[in-house]
Parts: C-alpha cells; sequence; structure tokens
C-alpha cells in the first residue's frame, strides 16, 4: 500500500464525506435503519450519529474498491446476507440523467478513479442495485449542491425480489 492510499486519501475521503450537504441524507437514511445494521463504506464513521434506537447493533465494513465490477459483486453480497424481510438502504452518487453532465463524468472519472481510490462518478446505480436482484421499494435522484459531474445523487431503499 502506498502512502497516498494509507494516509492521505483517507483525509480526502474524510472531508468529501464531512460536507454539510450530506447530513440532509444521513437524517433520512439513517433513522430508517432498525434491527442490526451491516454499514457497507463506513469510512471515518460519519453516519453514526444519525442511527436511532432502531438500529439495536451497527456493524460497519470499508474497504476500497478499485475495480468496477466491485459495485456489482457488492450488491450481490448485501442481498445474500441481508436477512428476510431486511431492507437495503442507500446514498449514493453516479451517473447523472443530463447528457451534458454524462459527458463530464466519463472524461473525469479516469482521473477520478486514481485520486479518490476507484471511486466512479459514472455508474449507474439504479441499474446496478436492479441487476443485483433487487427492488426498489423508493428512489429519488437528483443533485445536491456542488459541480454537477460530482453531485448526482441516488438514495432510497430496496428489498430483495
Amino acid at each position: 500500500m502506498s502512502f497516498y492510499r494509507n494516509h492521505i486519501l483517507p483525509r480526502l475521503i474524510h472531508l468529501a464525506m464531512g460536507q454539510h450537504n450530506l447530513a440532509a441524507y444521513r437524517n433520512c437514511v439513517m433513522p430508517a435503519a432498525e434491527g442490526r445494521v451491516l454499514e457497507i463504506g463506513i469510512g471515518s464513521g460519519l453516519n453514526l450519529p444519525f442511527y436511532t434506537d432502531q438500529g439495536e447493533l451497527v456493524i460497519g465494513l470499508d474497504s476500497v474498491c478499485v475495480q468496477h465490477s466491485c459495485a456489482a459483486r457488492s450488491l450481490l453480497e448485501m442481498r445474500r446476507v441481508l436477512k428476510p424481510g431486511g431492507r437495503f438502504l442507500f446514498v449514493e452518487h453516479g451517473r447523472s440523467t443530463d447528457p451534458k453532465f454524462r459527458w463530464w463524468q466519463d472524461r473525469l472519472t479516469r482521473a477520478w478513479k486514481r485520486i479518490g481510490g476507484g471511486c466512479h462518478l459514472n455508474r449507474v446505480i439504479g441499474a446496478l442495485i436492479e441487476g443485483a436482484g433487487f427492488r426498489f421499494e423508493r428512489i429519488e435522484t437528483g443533485y445536491m449542491r456542488g459541480p454537477r459531474p460530482m453531485t448526482f445523487m441516488y438514495e432510497g431503499s430496496a428489498r430483495p425480489r
């Protein structure tokens, strides 16, 4: 592992994830979690204060995913470990619906992946979730404040089909 990946990247991710703009998503998603919760991509734990007592136990996992196919494999594994009746709650940035910003996302992603530890700006989150065998209960998309190619958000909940 490199100095950048071990020391710089975690700080950059913490700063990016600590944006005030993300509080609205945390306020919406985290209180909906209940029972035993597995948070994938827990990072530095910025979501933890937003869980309610309904989340009896929160287990956090984090790893840097550097392959494009890793998002799909991770979703399949999430579906596998989800208990019957469980829900998959998500907030993720991804591919814009606007062709002008998709163009920028496609061009910036190569460099963005190197800087952001494998992060893609142009993943089609809805299609990845459905492709992993989930059906949406609710999905909302839109831009949060910030540069449009980096701020198209997907938020919602899904259950295994």
